[in-house]
């Protein structure tokens, strides 16, 4: 799991202040130096700076093993009363990609070297567009719906899409 610096920083100083170690740390701040932490890192060279990717903390809930084989199995039981493992014609995946209207930093982590992808959970910053695709194994797919938050739908928001791409207003 990443952790950003200033959590690594402030379970040592905590460590070392539950354990009694002596320790040169600012008592003000109560976090381990940032000369600490990159002594810390030359000694674990597996570990390193990343940038992360936000992942808000419901979604990141539900990545537990426990419910991901839940959901499988459940899939499985499904596709099973519905004798559809041999029909991927009828077989859709959905995917749903937020783009964000307004730029952020992205927040810096620690994480173990050769780590593909690394999410932090966070609050989400500004506000999110939602493109849903959907297709299936056979190359066949759904246009797409493009789901803007609010009330009122503007009609450009609508110029140069693809063809019979929906434009939808949720409120959440």
């Amino acid at each position: 799991m990443p952790m950003i610096g200033k959590v690594i920083q402030r379970s040592v100083y905590t460590f070392c202040k539950q354990y009694d170690i002596a320790n040169p740390f600012d008592k003000s701040s109560r976090l381990a130096g940032s000369k600490w932490l990159k002594l810390f890192l030359k000694r674990h060279p597996n570990i390193s700076q990343r940038k992360a990717q936000s992942m808000n903390p419901g979604r990141a809930a539900k990545l537990s093993k426990f419910i991901v084989g839940d959901y499988f199995n459940k899939l499985k039981v499904v596709m099973t009363r519905l004798c559809i493992f041999d029909k991927p014609q009828l077989i859709y995946n959905i995917d749903e990609k937020g783009c964000k209207l307004a730029l952020y930093k992205q927040q810096n982590v620690y994480a173990r070297k050769g780590d593909k992808r690394v999410h932090h959970a966070a609050s989400e910053h500004g506000e999110n567009v939602s493109i849903v695709s959907c297709g299936n194994a056979l190359d066949q797919v759904i246009a797409p719906m493009i789901l803007f938050k609010g009330k009122r739908l503007y009609p450009e928001w609508k110029d140069n899409l693809l063809p019979a791409t929906e434009v939808e207003m949720t409120e959440n």
